[in-house]
């Protein structure tokens, strides 16, 4: 598959539309058959999202959706962290990220010595990220962040054992009891 493809003849359309998108020269440029050559980040899924307040704004940008895995979680730790029955988090490369603004970084052991890192808003504590030391080249931003989360949706729930018991199982996803199952 090449880097790029070519449209020639572009009716004007079509022109116009790609000139309203906020693309770089980089990403597009005429060439000398009065063609455009846009390069294959054009079709990139990208994602954004935000704390509540908006000081912290991030972009993920994809080499294809299929990079991206949103999980539940049920252990102990996400559910003191959110507040809630559960964690939701969606798994990125490190390199898909890119964050605006200052966050602050809590670090902590999650219970097994392996140390969790969890960056939020200094401003209004909107959680953005965690991370474990396990984590490798990859991050996982939080859910309730992105600005369209429903086009991420989950495909899987980890530590199902502690599920409560009032919850239903999600469907169309995997269930793993533990996290290494």
């Amino acid at each position: 598959m090449s880097n790029f493809f070519t449209l020639t003849k572009v009716p004007r359309t079509i022109t116009a539309s790609l000139h309203k998108l906020r693309y770089t020269r980089k990403y597009l440029k005429r060439t000398s058959t009065r063609a455009f050559t846009i390069i294959n980040t054009f079709n990139m899924p990208e994602y954004s999202g935000s704390c509540y307040c908006k000081g912290i704004k991030y972009t993920v940008t994809l080499d294809s959706k299929d990079q991206a895995r949103t999980s539940i979680c049920h252990c102990g730790n996400c559910r003191k962290w959110t507040g809630s029955a559960f964690g939701i988090t969606t798994k990125i490369p490190k390199s898909a990220l890119r964050v605006e603004g200052k966050t602050v970084e809590h670090v902590s052991d999650n219970g097994s010595g392996t140390k969790l890192y969890r960056e939020f808003c200094g401003t209004c504590g909107g959680g953005i990220l965690e991370y474990g030391a396990n984590a490798g080249e990859n991050t996982y931003i939080t859910y309730g962040s992105l600005d369209k989360p429903e086009e991420l949706p989950p495909k899987g729930e980890f530590f199902c054992k502690y599920r409560q018991n009032w919850m239903p199982q999600v469907p169309n996803t995997f269930q793993k009891r533990e996290i290494k199952e």
